[in-house]
Parts: C-alpha cells; structure tokens; sequence
C-alpha cells in the first residue's frame, strides 16, 4: 500500500515531556540554551500520532518514547 503512515503511540505526548526526556539522554542537567516561550493557545501542547491507517496493516509501537529518542540521538551523534 502507497501512502502517508504515522508512526507513534497513538497517545499523547506532552511536548515538555518530549524536550525533558531528550535533555535527559543527552546528559544535560537544566535547559541552559532553552528559552521558555509564552504559551499560545494555538501551540500544541500534546503530540499525538492518528496510528489508526498503519495499525489496519497489522503495525503495532514496540518502542517506547525514551529508546526511541535514544536511537535517534546515537544515530545523529555517528553522523557528526
């Protein structure tokens, strides 16, 4: 099947959560270089992937935010 497939948990993710859990893999302590910005009603405050198409396929998550962050971030680091 050709198209756009979502992958996720299909459940919400706060993007703080998300940030926390990036600066905690990296090993940073606080958000040193990290500006807070003014929250707006228009900015998401949760992150959530509609699995709804690719789980008809058959595809179920069977990674877990933090070893998914954690791949990604040891693949980017081997490209530097």
């Amino acid at each position: 099947m050709s198209g756009i497939y979502n992958l996720g948990s299909g459940k919400g993710i706060k993007v703080k959560k998300i940030l926390k859990t990036i600066l905690k893999l990296m090993n940073k302590k606080k958000y040193d270089k990290i500006k807070k910005i003014k929250y707006r009603k228009s900015y998401p405050q949760k992150l959530i992937a509609n699995i709804d198409k690719i789980k008809k396929l058959g595809w179920s998550p069977k990674v877990n935010l933090e070893k998914g962050l954690k791949k990604v971030i040891n693949y980017e680091k081997k490209l530097i």
